[in-house]
């Protein structure tokens, strides 16, 4: 969730897109019904030091990098693997 994937939530949740996942590069959250404000869940996670405890929207919250990828394991539409380079492999590939 560097600034490209900050303003693909931005922009997509502008048009109407769904936004259920976010997942950085320490933490994740989950809401299948949506982030009521991307934008501001993703500035919530740099503000508390790349975690996303106690964040009032999400149905679920994942501290830890290995555990954090099972978001982008989710079933969605679109999928966009912003600033996590080398997290999809042969190993996990399957998964999405």
């Amino acid at each position: 969730m560097g600034n490209c994937g900050r303003y693909a939530a931005k922009f997509f949740h502008e048009e109407g897109a769904k936004i259920i996942g976010l997942v950085g590069s320490s933490a994740g959250i989950y809401n299948p019904d949506g982030f009521k404000n991307p934008v501001e869940a993703i500035d919530y996670y740099y503000a508390n030091k790349k975690s996303f405890a106690n964040y009032p929207d999400a149905k679920e919250i994942i501290e830890g990098k290995d555990e954090c990828m099972n978001i982008c394991y989710k079933e969605c539409d679109i999928l966009l693997p912003c600033a996590i380079e080398n997290s999809f492999n042969m190993n996990n590939a399957s998964k999405v």
